[in-house]
């Protein structure tokens, strides 16, 4: 048995190394050669495919840090405004001529506002921790706007001229006589000088402003200008009716001026 595999074995080497084996190997070439071709086209083309796919991946993620980084940078953007504005307010602001005492103005944001039932009322985002004090006077320049009349920690609440319960003493700056009166607000919408006396002489379109007399505000916050004459002769005071300088509505920032 060991003899003829040992004679099949040397017959088979024998043969391959003549010429009769070569026309086998040329004809499985013809059959192997196209196969092998194919499978090698098949494998570039797919590694092709892998390597684009992969392409397209990484690049996807790319612009969404892109876009992930131009948020951020329109983010920053926006807040370098506000703070470039707040800084311009505030420069504006210490550069008012009204006296406030020494008083440092405390720069505040409007987060919020009420009108209801003779209520006008302001939110601001700065309170007992940035030093804001009840009876504060809240100001926009020379405007005065109201006081603040609650306090948290981080908000206080800010009564308006045109609230129902705000009063201040007041005179007219450009009359002859400096007449004197009392300014309350009426219904939330309107303001008043109230108790002129019959004999001191307010014109239209006159400046109204704060006299400090009532210890509450200092002299010379502008409270408006003198729309129309209320009265007759024969009353014991007459009053008139003012026109705010301010738009509350449209306020984003007031000053408070609370302490030294």
């Amino acid at each position: 048995m060991f003899l003829r595999l040992l004679i099949l074995s040397l017959v088979l080497i024998i043969l391959g190394q003549t010429v009769l084996v070569v026309p086998l190997r040329g004809a499985a070439a013809k059959v192997s050669n196209p196969l092998q071709y194919g499978a090698y086209r098949f494998s570039q083309n797919l590694k092709q495919e892998v390597d684009f796919f992969w392409h397209l991946s990484r690049l996807r993620a790319e612009n969404v840090m892109l876009d992930a980084e131009v948020l951020n940078l329109r983010s920053k953007l926006a807040e370098y405004e506000e703070i470039k504005r707040e800084n311009e307010i505030l420069k504006e602001q210490l550069g008012v001529s009204t006296d406030m005492a020494g008083k440092r103005p405390i720069l505040a944001k409007v987060i919020g506002r009420s009108a209801r039932g003779g209520e006008a009322t302001l939110t601001i985002n700065k309170g007992s921790s940035s030093e804001v004090r009840e009876g504060a006077a809240v100001v926009f320049k020379d405007f005065l706007l109201g006081e603040v009349i609650a306090v948290e920690p981080e908000r206080a609440k800010i009564r308006l001229l045109t609230d129902s319960q705000f009063s201040a003493a007041a005179l007219d700056q450009e009359s002859p006589d400096r007449a004197r009166g009392l300014v309350r607000g009426q219904y939330g919408t309107a303001v008043m000088l109230e108790r002129i006396l019959p004999t001191e002489q307010v014109v239209v379109g006159e400046t109204i402003i704060t006299s400090g007399e009532d210890g509450k505000f200092e002299k010379g916050l502008i409270l408006g200008k003198v729309k129309k004459i209320l009265g007759q002769a024969a009353d014991v005071f007459k009053g008139a009716e003012l026109k705010l300088l301010v738009d509350f509505d449209s306020l984003e920032e007031v000053f408070v001026y609370s302490g030294v």
